[in-house]
């Protein structure tokens, strides 16, 4: 079978971690198309996201999980606020949203002595950076050959807290 450009970036995300799919969803950035509904069909997931699907595609993501799949269409007109806010049994966190563009500049600032980085490491460096930033806080990403290997994500995320600190 032909992959499509789509359909192997799912595969290499996917081979991420498959062991830790129990609940997964598969978010994706552009229209799924057949090849990449024949790998979500064969893996296993409760959901998709994604900005649209081709005919064929939904044909085959319809029958997953005897019909039960969840197939979400995402707003593409969508602009998430610079403010994110949780109320949490009474306490109001309040986070600036990231929204930092990454892109070959982010390099530019190489705190080693060797600042000499081959290409192929900045490319990995960016898909790690970009896996972490949408990762939670205190998170580590191993990227190679560009796919990211592995994800230790953290558990805890910084806000600015609005109510009473009561021990650390």
């Amino acid at each position: 079978m032909e992959l499509s450009p789509l359909a192997v970036a799912y595969a290499r995300a996917r081979g991420n971690d498959r062991i830790s799919s129990f609940g997964a969803c598969a978010a994706l950035s552009d229209l799924v198309d057949l090849s990449t509904a024949k790998l979500l069909k064969r893996e296993i997931s409760d959901m998709i996201v994604a900005p649209a699907y081709d005919d064929a595609a939904l044909e085959i993501l319809m029958t997953k999980k005897n019909g039960k799949y969840l197939i979400i269409d995402i707003d593409l007109d969508y602009e998430p606020g610079l403010v994110e806010e949780r109320t949490l049994f009474g306490v109001h966190l309040v986070q600036d949203r990231n929204n930092m563009a990454i892109t070959e500049k982010t390099l530019d600032h190489i705190v080693t002595e060797n600042r000499d980085l081959p290409d192929a490491a900045k490319r990995d460096l960016l898909i790690a950076a970009i896996t972490l930033k949408y990762t939670q806080s205190n998170s580590v990403c191993f990227a190679k050959d560009r796919q990211t290997l592995g994800v230790g994500a953290g558990s805890i995320t910084v806000y600015t807290v609005r109510g009473s600190l009561l021990r650390r």
